[in-house]
């Protein structure tokens, strides 16, 4: 499991869950459809528009707004070098990539199939 998963933060209700991430995804892509939940990550769906699939995700909310900045960054930098496939942030129509909704914090990113490595794969410079 994903430790995101386990946050406090996750909503309660499925249904209002699902809600809330289509919402966020037609922020983003208003043309967003077909959406699908992402089997026991109830933070997360993935939908279709624009010629190609989305994740659309709520952040923890213990989320530091400069470290969700500072992701996106390098998303896109990794993107624009060409050397690895990464799941590119979307702008909203202002140019942010963050949607603040109903208390909650939102990014679309473009879907990579494949598996979230485990946190202790990942390390953050203190």
């Amino acid at each position: 499991d994903h430790p995101d998963d386990q946050r406090a933060d996750a909503a309660p209700d499925p249904a209002r869950a699902a809600a809330d991430l289509l919402a966020a995804a037609r922020a983003f892509l208003p043309d967003a459809a077909d959406p699908l939940p992402v089997a026991g990550r109830p933070h997360l769906l993935r939908v279709r528009a624009e010629g190609g699939e989305w994740a659309v995700r709520r952040l923890p909310a213990d989320a530091p707004p400069e470290r969700v900045a500072a992701t996106h960054a390098l998303l896109r930098w990794l993107d624009e070098s060409g050397a690895v496939a990464a799941p590119v942030p979307r702008q909203l129509p202002d140019g942010t990539t963050v949607l603040a909704r109903e208390g909650a914090r939102f990014e679309v990113r473009s879907w990579l199939p494949g598996k979230v490595p485990p946190r202790a794969a990942v390390a953050y410079p203190a």
